[in-house]
């Protein structure tokens, strides 16, 4: 195995709420360097060095999970199970920025196929499957 250190500026960092969303923080592993799962006090002495570095961006929110997945999108968009982008989803859409999903596959359609979120073709309809309407609503109601 190959084991070596990650450089503070290519490192990203989870808090605590990406816990919740352990295919999400698998995928995010396997894209990037992604610290996640650590003791709360070493989380604490990393974001005083990141803070103290001045490199606060390097702490993961729902819209640098956007964009890593955007930037990493041929890495995982033909491998991601449908439970992981629904974690994914219900991460990215925490901020309330609907509209910074465009170019994410996670929108389920019928037949277990799933598309890019796309702001110009908003009018577009799509049959989707009951249970991936059930899914879309649970998602937004328990947001």
């Amino acid at each position: 195995e190959d084991h070596h250190l990650a450089d503070y500026k290519s490192l990203w960092i989870a808090d605590r709420d990406l816990d919740s969303y352990p295919l999400l923080a698998e995928t995010l592993q396997r894209l990037t360097n992604v610290a996640v799962g650590l003791p709360d006090a070493v989380i604490q002495t990393i974001r005083n060095v990141i803070r103290s570095l001045g490199l606060e961006s390097r702490i993961l929110t729902p819209a640098l999970v956007r964009r890593l997945l955007r930037e990493h999108k041929s890495q995982w968009s033909s491998t991601a199970s449908s439970e992981a982008r629904v974690e994914m989803l219900k991460y990215c859409i925490q901020d309330d920025d609907i509209k910074d999903l465009e170019g994410l596959p996670l929108l389920p359609l019928a037949g277990g196929h799933w598309v890019e979120f796309s702001i110009s073709q908003a009018r577009a309809r799509c049959v989707m499957e009951y249970t991936a309407c059930r899914t879309m609503t649970e998602i937004c109601t328990a947001h």
